[in-house]
């Protein structure tokens, strides 16, 4: 299973792909969603360091975002965020499930990462095989409350 804190500390001796995409479907299982088909380049849009597209995460990690693990994390969070919502049929791939993703991604980053340049990481809390973020959904997305 996989750590962020982990991956974020030995992110130039790791096979980044593999690492975030244990990430991503660790968190997607924790949450309650499908696990997705991880494939390394470019998704079929192109150009970007990651996308979604039916089921399957394409994580770019030749492109630049990826040499900051803070950012690679991010991104593969924020791919996370685009195949739940996608699960939970409120995909639309425009602009505003965009900038929602982005959001939820960058945050859902940012709970897993907090601590780790610390000497007690907040994740370690948590076991050192496994660790998944909040649940992203302010409200529940049964029942709307």
């Amino acid at each position: 299973m996989a750590n962020p804190c982990n991956i974020y500390a030995n992110w130039d001796s790791i096979d980044q792909v593999d690492e975030l995409g244990d990430l991503i479907n660790q968190a997607l299982e924790e949450w309650g969603y499908d696990q997705v088909e991880i494939v390394e380049g470019e998704g079929p849009g192109g150009g970007a360091p990651g996308e979604y597209d039916d089921g399957t995460i394409y994580l770019d990690s030749e492109n630049e975002d990826f040499d900051n693990p803070q950012d690679g994390i991010s991104i593969a969070y924020h791919e996370a965020m685009h195949a739940m919502l996608d699960q939970e049929g409120l995909s639309t791939f425009d602009i505003p499930e965009e900038f929602e993703a982005a959001w939820l991604g960058a945050r859902a980053a940012d709970q897993a990462l907090q601590g780790c340049t610390s000497d007690e990481p907040v994740s370690d809390s948590f076991g050192d095989d496994s660790y998944a973020p909040p649940h992203p959904w302010v409200s529940d997305p049964d029942t709307g409350y």
